[in-house]
């Protein structure tokens, strides 16, 4: 394939998660996950913070960076670190920012989004991946290690704008308990 084939391909490829992503919100009453702002606005959905997660990176249980107290970016050099593209999110944005300026021998690996087969690829070909600490144990055969970044993300509810009934409820109820 060549490297138009490849690109068309990949743009093809976001295109359709992004569909997906929108019809996603509207499918289900509720989702939980990654977001900011810009996130809310691109995909026409509201959405209520519950914490803020701090960005680790999750790497192989047999891989050297296993045996670290921390990642660093400088333990990162001359490997691939897979992260969600660009413009999925502006606080990961600043860590690509980051890589890209004073990292360069560090290999991104762009991903569409968080699903089973990124966390196998990530196990399978030993990639560091960029993930949360909630989602520590959701792949055996990986270790979810601090950093030390310094990024942290919002993770929380995402639901259409103005939801009706039950579901305007929930996000009500669950906001005049964490504040």
């Amino acid at each position: 394939m060549s490297g138009d084939e490849s690109a068309g391909s990949d743009l093809r490829e976001w295109a359709r998660v992004a569909r997906g992503l929108a019809d996603l919100v509207f499918d289900m009453d509720v989702i939980v996950g990654v977001f900011d702002n810009n996130f809310l606005a691109e995909h026409s959905c509201a959405g209520l913070e519950l914490c803020r997660e701090p960005l680790r990176c999750a790497v192989s249980i047999d891989g050297e960076l296993a045996s670290l107290d921390a990642v660093t970016l400088d333990d990162l050099r001359r490997h691939s670190l897979m992260l969600v593209r660009r413009g999925w999110d502006g606080d990961i944005d600043v860590l690509c920012d980051r890589i890209h300026r004073d990292y360069p021998d560090i290999k991104l690996v762009d991903l569409l989004q968080y699903r089973a087969e990124i966390f196998n690829r990530a196990a399978n070909e030993e990639l560091a991946l960029v993930t949360l600490p909630i989602w520590r144990e959701v792949h055996p055969l990986l270790w979810t290690v601090p950093t030390d970044w310094n990024i942290s993300v919002s993770y929380g509810l995402l639901y259409v704008p103005e939801p009706a009934g039950y579901v305007a409820e929930f996000p009500n109820t669950v906001r005049a308990v964490i504040e």
